[in-house]
């Protein structure tokens, strides 16, 4: 069993993301954790990040491996985390010239790029925002809290690529002012996250809760889609 535990992280082996369910309330996530620490939710695409010295790797949600697309980010990483080896969790933006953020698709369109990488690189910049680390220097970090964590991760990274700063309260206007700020700032809404809690590869579960508007539902025009990859590369999976 103990040999069994130490090859629960593996440096170049990608682990499941943990996810988020949708909070009902900011009430409610605080009578459920007390608690809570809050982030910005940011409109991007998820990464996990794999740095052993110099070698940088990063793969997507779906766990595939699109460093050679993510020249930028990988330059990010090699400059802004001083740890030797590390794993890393965390989700990247496209910023547009009114340092908004940029619509999701484009983000896709530099995931999905094989050629022309720089040019692309230049049009639509991924700026990463880091929120978690769960490996550092040859040891596991998953089963320690997420309060520690954090401030392992603030400790091996630059300030450029950390998440917006992590608040924990209690305080119910507190949350719904950084809720509004995140709103305000074109991001997405806010992550609750329960600050005693594990990482759970894969797991999608009470201790993360994700907060944002509730959209109304709207009539569209199809006018564009892209096809899948993979088992579903005879599909169309994702349109404008």
């Amino acid at each position: 069993a103990s040999g069994l535990e130490k090859l629960s992280v593996v440096l170049g082996r990608p682990l499941k993301m943990m996810l988020a369910q949708v909070a009902g309330s900011i009430e409610e996530a605080v009578e459920e954790m007390g608690s809570v620490a809050v982030e910005w939710k940011f409109d991007g695409a998820r990464v996990q990040i794999h740095k052993d010295s110099d070698k940088v790797i990063i793969y997507s949600r779906k766990l595939e491996n699109v460093t050679l697309s993510l020249p930028d980010v990988v330059t990010a990483v090699k400059s802004s985390v001083t740890a030797k080896s590390a794993i890393l969790d965390g989700e990247v933006v496209a910023v547009g010239k009114d340092n908004r953020p940029m619509a999701f698709q484009e983000i896709l369109r530099r995931f999905r790029r094989k050629y022309e990488i720089s040019a692309t690189a230049l049009e639509i910049p991924l700026y990463l925002n880091l929120f978690d680390i769960l490996y550092l220097n040859g040891k596991s970090l998953i089963d320690l809290p997420l309060i520690q964590r954090r401030k392992i991760l603030v400790e091996v990274c630059a300030m450029d690529i950390l998440a917006k700063t992590q608040v924990i309260t209690d305080n119910v206007s507190v949350i719904d002012s950084i809720y509004k700020d995140a709103l305000a700032a074109g991001h997405e809404g806010v992550m609750l996250k329960n600050p005693d809690s594990f990482y759970a590869p894969g797991k999608r579960g009470k201790n993360w809760l994700k907060l944002k508007p509730i959209m109304e539902t709207l009539d569209l025009i199809v006018i564009g889609g892209e096809w899948g990859e993979g088992r579903r590369a005879n599909f169309i999976g994702s349109y404008l």
